[in-house]
């Protein structure tokens, strides 16, 4: 009986023990920018530290630009030297027979990335859509904590037109992991250490099982 009492014992602790857990790989968000404004214009649901938030410019409406800006301070202002403040970005950028900008300072998209290493941290966030066509729609950002992050994305903000042409495939980008690697590293090791409980649980109940025995035989001989 003694033997089986420790055996309880040692599943209670083996159920006590914090496994690792799986925590949220980086990802991107993709708000797309057409001629009425934002799409979504609030992103309060799906974001989480060390996403990044890219902002697409698909608007075709003839010279039309669009500057997003993000109030990165909580100011409620857009103007502090933290805020920050995109290119011009069209909707598309003209390229030579070699593939390089024929102006290098034509953007399609911008890029924030949320993390600890550049102290953009969880919070909320307002941005704006700037049209060059003088109007404006504001948004929401509302990024979530993660208190399980195993890494981070040194990718601060950034322009960019290392993008595909497809608004499809654009929005696709919305919810693509970065980080599948680790994830199945935490499973693999969470499957090794249930394997091992139970190894051990198995030696135990033997060595239980023989000692039980033992003075059953000795009383038979006697």
């Amino acid at each position: 009986m003694q033997g089986r009492g420790a055996v309880a014992a040692v599943l209670v602790l083996i159920a006590t023990v914090s496994l690792p857990v799986a925590a949220h790989a980086p990802s991107t968000f993709m708000i797309i920018l057409k001629s009425d404004g934002p799409v979504p214009g609030n992103a309060t649901n799906n974001l989480w530290i060390n996403d990044s938030v890219w902002f697409r410019n698909v608007d075709t409406t003839q010279n039309q630009t669009h500057t997003v800006v993000v109030d990165m301070n909580g100011d409620g202002l857009f103007n502090g030297s933290e805020d920050i403040t995109s290119a011009p970005l069209s909707v598309t950028c003209e390229k030579d027979d070699e593939g390089n900008k024929t102006d290098p300072t034509c953007e399609v998209v911008l890029v924030v990335t949320f993390n600890r290493t550049n102290g953009y941290l969880d919070g909320w966030y307002a941005f704006e859509d700037r049209r060059s066509d003088g109007n404006s729609t504001p948004g929401i950002l509302y990024v979530r904590p993660d208190n399980h992050t195993m890494s981070t994305n040194t990718t601060t903000v950034s322009n960019t037109n290392e993008t595909t042409e497809s608004t499809t495939q654009q929005t696709e980008l919305q919810a693509k992991p970065a980080g599948g690697e680790e994830g199945t590293g935490l499973l693999l090791l969470s499957a090794a250490t249930g394997f091992t409980a139970i190894g051990i649980v198995i030696v135990m109940l033997r060595e239980i099982q023989e000692s039980e025995t033992t003075p059953d035989s000795e009383e038979e001989e006697q």
